[in-house]
This record gives C-alpha cells, sequence and structure tokens, in this order.
C-alpha cells in the first residue's frame, strides 16, 4: 500500500487504471487451472495416469462444491481484511497448486490440488479484482471490469497454447511446473506492490475525480474524502440480508448457476470432443484457444455495453448466444466447423 501512495503520480494516467492492471495479472493467472486448460490435457492425463475422462473431469466438480462453500467465507475475508491481501494469497496458493500437481498420481491428490486451484478461479480471483474495480471506478465501471476480463480472456489463450505446446514436447510433468510457474512469476509481485483498495486510501477519488471547488473551499482533504466514500457506499448500500430477501438476488444466482453449469459441461469435455472427431491435438488446442479470443473481444464489449443499457437486458442477450452456440456443436463435423 505505501508504495501505490509513492507510485500515484508518477503514471501519466489515472493510477486507478494501474491498480486495475495489476489485478488483471491475477485474473490472468486464475485461467491456469481452467477448464480450456484441462481439456487440452485430458488426453495425455488420460494415457498416462491410465484414469478415466469421466474420472479427470470430477476434479472440476469437486472444486465447485468446494467453492460453492467457500465463496461466503472469501466474500467475508475481502470485506474484513481487503481485496489485496486476499488476491495475493489467492495466487500464492494457486501457483503451488498447480506445481503440486506435477507429482499428483493418484486421484485423490489430483483432486485436492486441482479443486484448490478451482476455488482460487471461481471464488477469489475475480470476486477480488472485480471489488477493487468497482472500488476505484463509478461512471468507468463496466469497462474497468471488462478490461480485467479481457486479460484474463488472453491469459485462457495463453495457458492453453503453453499446455498444448510443452506436453507435446516435455510431457505432463514439466507442464504443470511450467503452468504454475507462470502463476507466481505473472502475478504475485504486482498484486502484492501495486494493488490499491480504495482510492481514497492513496489520497484519490473514484474515476480520477477532482473534489468540487466548493467542496474543497469548505471542507478539508479528508472530508472531501469522507464525503465521496460515504456517496459511493450510498450507490451500494444493499446490505447482505436486504439481498438474501431479494428475488432478484436468487434469480441471480439461478442465472449465474446455468450459465456456468453449461459452459463447464461442454469445456471441460471440449478437447477430447474434437479429437474424437479428427482433430489433431495442435488443432484441437487453436480451436479452443478460438472460445478464449471470442471472450477477449466480447470483454471489452461487455464492458462497453453494460455502461449504456440496462445489465437485465444485456444477460438476455448473452444467454440467448450461448444457447444458440451450445446447440450448434451438436452438427460440428469438420475443423471449420470447430473453429
Amino acid at each position: 500500500m505505501l508504495l501505490a501512495s509513492r507510485l500515484r503520480d508518477t503514471f501519466p494516467v489515472y493510477y486507478g487504471w494501474v491498480v486495475v492492471a495489476a489485478a488483471s495479472t491475477v485474473v490472468f493467472a486464475r485461467m491456469a487451472p481452467a477448464i480450456t486448460t484441462l481439456t487440452v490435457l485430458i488426453f495425455p492425463i488420460s494415457q498416462q495416469l491410465g484414469w478415466s475422462r469421466t474420472l479427470i473431469a470430477g476434479s472440476v466438480s469437486a472444486g465447485a462444491i468446494a467453492s460453492l462453500a467457500l465463496a461466503p467465507a472469501v466474500g467475508w475475508a475481502i470485506d474484513r481484511f481487503g481485496a489485496r491481501p486476499v488476491l495475493v494469497v489467492s495466487v500464492l496458493a494457486l501457483g503451488v497448486a498447480m506445481l503440486s500437481l506435477a507429482w499428483a498420481t493418484i486421484p485423490l491428490t489430483f483432486y485436492i490440488a486441482f479443486a484448490s486451484a478451482r476455488v482460487v478461479f471461481h471464488t477469489s480471483a475475480p470476486i477480488g479484482a472485480s471489488t477493487v474495480a468497482a472500488r476505484w471506478f463509478i461512471a468507468k465501471r463496466g469497462r474497468a471490469i471488462g478490461v480485467i476480463f479481457l486479460i484474463g480472456a488472453v491469459g485462457g489463450i495463453v495457458y492453453t497454447m503453453v499446455a498444448s505446446l510443452v506436453v507435446e514436447s516435455y510431457g505432463l510433468k514439466t507442464t504443470w511446473i511450467v503452468i504454475g510457474l507462470m502463476v507466481l512469476v505473472i502475478s504475485v509481485a504486482p498484486s502484492l506492490l501495486l494493488v490499491a483498495d480504495r482510492p481514497e486510501d492513496v489520497g484519490l477519488l473514484p474515476d480520477g475525480d477532482e473534489p468540487a471547488a466548493d467542496v474543497s473551499r469548505k471542507m478539508s482533504p479528508t472530508s472531501a474524502f469522507s464525503e465521496v466514500e460515504k456517496m459511493t457506499s450510498e450507490e451500494d448500500s444493499w446490505s447482505l440480508s436486504d439481498a438474501v430477501r431479494s428475488g432478484t438476488f436468487w434469480l441471480l444466482i439461478l442465472m449465474g448457476f446455468a450459465c456456468y453449469f453449461v459452459h463447464t459441461s461442454i469445456g471441460v469435455h471440449m478437447g477430447a470432443y474434437f479429437r474424437d472427431i479428427g482433430l489433431g491435438a495442435t488443432s484441437a488446442a487453436l480451436a479452443v484457444s478460438v472460445s478464449w479470443i471470442v471472450s477477449a473481444i466480447g470483454s471489452l464489449v461487455w464492458g462497453w455495453v453494460t455502461d449504456r443499457i440496462q445489465v437485465r437486458y444485456a444477460y438476455c442477450g448473452m444467454f440467448l448466444f450461448q444457447a444458440g452456440s451450445t446447440l450448434y456443436l451438436m452438427f460440428t463435423g469438420g475443423t471449420e466447423e470447430c473453429f
């Protein structure tokens, strides 16, 4: 935090964008245990360890169940200790979990390591990064969060291709080690040194705004920042008990469950499915990577859309597009259609 205070005026852009970039490295690293990484490794894992695809895919379900149980605790930790320490601990745990997969030769140890990594994927990394962006930006919040998940989509492409290339040349154990080291090298230092939980912590205001002239005349800087903090807290004034009593809250949970159920169920088997219908290992990995390219573009578009139209309408369009894409997979039969 002290370093962030010193660096806030050294960049040519508002420091909130530096915080977004630093938080983005965590979301980039989060893609290490993404289903697209597993889907290009499920073939070699099955061949080398003699496990069925169903057994391997079960680790994703184990991670989802663990995430369901731990998500409230992650939210509490962010509120209690701040997003920055949660992000740092998360990427350290993620790196260790990915490294330990190199020595996971029985289902139990594989499940523990991969499920632990998936907990970070589902909970602390996206929640922590989104929380930081939401605190630093109000008017430009959609764009800030869109940038974070754009970088995450790039991470999905990178990890998918790295996994495919390394496993073909050096084997499964080396692949897990390379992925684990990438997590630690890319994300630990930025999240530790550059992230600040709130702009007020380093003497700034959300969106890079300056205190209004009349406010600055009548208030001390501390009072002005307190007033802004009050305004931002009023903007997000829902308490947990208020949210739980709202039908909208449970509808959002149901929507999220449906979205990720389809996404995960298809994604974890996508690479193997492409291999089954005739694609080679590299072509299958490239086809999977295309989904992340589309996701990267979609992250920017999504940020632009949610800044301009109501989120409920945006979600309706997104779910219709997902449903159509899912149905189209039933009719793919060649390389061009897979891409």
